[in-house]
């Protein structure tokens, strides 16, 4: 917040009025500053933009039953994780949680014929949400600093490609990438690609037309195996085995500091960190802090009237 210029500051307070005032969100815990502040950088501070995009996601928000999505039973899709090869792992040298795909362990037909596709969109939809409110506030208290964003590395070793971003899996992975653009901006900070070789190449020049030049630019390409370029970027003892480091937890568990608050987030069905005040520390700004503390001011007044 401390780096806006006056120009971003005033879009900023544009888009929050409009988002209160004329789309009449009462949600205080998830729009505050810091999320609405991703949608405009997204959108480069283009205020008309700025409010088709955060319409269009208010509107998707409704289409998709997005306030049933916290009552989702998460054990539902223990065969999904089972079935594929991905999830949170460890933290990089930023305080970044790292997001592992290791691609050969997917069994696609296993995962078409156990779970629709509004199942899936359901699945990456709290998935996304916990993220946010909850993996990025119990990294943000290790670090003692906002951390808002992730290190992705995706392994394509022993991948048939062609399989991979073809058919069904390649219409659901261009939905899976306009939601992330679309509802959830500005999340991801850096990706590694891993085991890319010559075909890749081709599939990389058609994927690149789904992606925003913003986010070609933090994807690196990389042949073998990347240990170099990961080292550089995440501790040895945080990479699993697989990827050259020395961890030996599953990559499909979730592994790091936020396991017990993400577990609590499941059994309590939010998709919100359970201590408020956590979140409050990283995620409000100096604005939003004082408000809130005028409130409670008052609040004291008028009960001890």
């Amino acid at each position: 917040m401390d780096d806006l210029s006056d120009h971003q500051r005033e879009v900023l307070d544009i888009i929050r009025r409009y988002i209160f005032e004329e789309l009449k969100i009462t949600d205080h815990i998830r729009w505050t500053d810091w999320y609405i502040l991703r949608f405009c950088r997204a959108r480069k501070f283009d205020v008309k933009k700025i409010q088709q995009m955060i319409h269009k996601f208010v509107q998707w928000m409704a289409e998709k039953g997005f306030d049933k999505v916290n009552e989702l039973d998460i054990r539902r899709f223990d065969k999904l994780r089972e079935i594929t090869g991905f999830g949170y792992y460890n933290t990089d040298k930023k305080g970044r949680p790292i997001y592992i795909d290791q691609a050969r362990m997917a069994k696609i037909s296993e995962i078409f014929e156990n779970y629709q596709d509004e199942d899936l969109m359901a699945y990456y939809i709290q998935s996304y949400d916990r993220l946010i409110h909850v993996i990025f506030p119990e990294c943000s208290k290790i670090a003692n600093k906002r951390i808002e964003q992730t290190l992705t590395i995706m392994d394509l070793k022993d991948v048939n490609v062609l399989k991979l971003f073809s058919g069904k899996v390649k219409a659901f992975m261009k939905i899976a990438t306009d939601i992330g653009q679309d509802y959830y901006p500005e999340i991801l900070g850096t990706m590694y690609i891993l085991h890319a070789g010559f075909l890749f190449s081709g599939i990389w020049t058609v994927m690149k037309l789904w992606i925003d030049k913003k986010t070609q630019d933090k994807v690196h390409i990389i042949s073998g195996s990347g240990k170099k370029e990961l080292l550089a970027v995440v501790d040895e003892q945080n990479l699993p085995v697989s990827l050259g480091g020395t961890c030996t937890a599953d990559v499909r568990q979730d592994f790091g500091p936020w396991r017990e608050a993400l577990e609590l987030s499941y059994q309590r069905k939010s998709v919100y960190h359970h201590d408020q005040n956590l979140v409050d520390q990283f995620f409000l700004s100096h604005r939003e802090k004082k408000e809130r503390e005028d409130k409670k001011q008052e609040h004291r007044i008028v009960e001890s009237e």
